[in-house]
């Protein structure tokens, strides 16, 4: 029995796509989509790209001052752009959130990637045969639909049975040691 591979290319047919987020993976995503020489619109909640990687405007991020990433900074670097300059300071082969919020910033001035700031999606639906993406600031149809919003921006706290009368912290909401000095603490679970 003979197998037969075929591949299907998106550049063989050029389409709208709406990105929906501006941090490390809406980025590349819009970057290779304008490159194939698709239409891509890039939606971003916030006023600055880099998404979790944003502690200084970001609200909802998980980032903390002394963070640093468990990947070494070859790893974390796209293809197209190697992790070479330095973006803070510091050269550490785990770079810090700064850094890397940094080189986001860097990637997306020189490939050009644009991006509408202050665009949160309110709805995605598919109408007639297109994603009809609801922002603030407009409604746009597209040929297809990147979610690229990250999985870290909601925190899940589970239930626990029994009682506790002391501080309970996500991880999400940790910001310093500072409030931990001299006490007992427990960590439980793990991304």
């Amino acid at each position: 029995m003979r197998t037969v591979r075929r591949t299907i290319s998106l550049s063989a047919r050029h389409i709208s796509v709406c990105v929906v987020g501006a941090g490390g993976a809406g980025l590349i995503s819009t970057h290779e989509l304008n490159k194939e020489g698709h239409s891509v619109t890039c939606l971003e909640s916030e006023k600055d790209i880099g998404g979790t990687w944003d502690y200084q405007t970001n609200t909802r991020s998980s980032m903390y001052p002394s963070l640093r990433t468990n990947l070494p900074r070859n790893l974390m670097a796209y293809q197209c752009f190697p992790f070479g300059p330095n973006y803070t300071g510091d050269m550490r082969r785990y770079p810090g959130h700064a850094e890397i919020h940094g080189y986001l910033k860097a990637f997306a001035e020189e490939k050009k990637v644009e991006v509408k700031f202050d665009s949160p999606v309110e709805n995605i639906e598919k109408v007639e045969g297109k994603w009809e993406v609801r922002y603030r600031g407009g409604n746009d149809k597209f040929d297809a639909i990147v979610i690229a919003n990250g999985h870290y921006e909601t925190k899940h706290v589970p239930d626990f049975t029994g009682h506790f009368d002391g501080k309970i912290l996500h991880s999400h909401d940790y910001k310093s040691p500072k409030d931990f000095a001299g006490k007992r603490v427990i960590f439980l679970g793990s991304a």
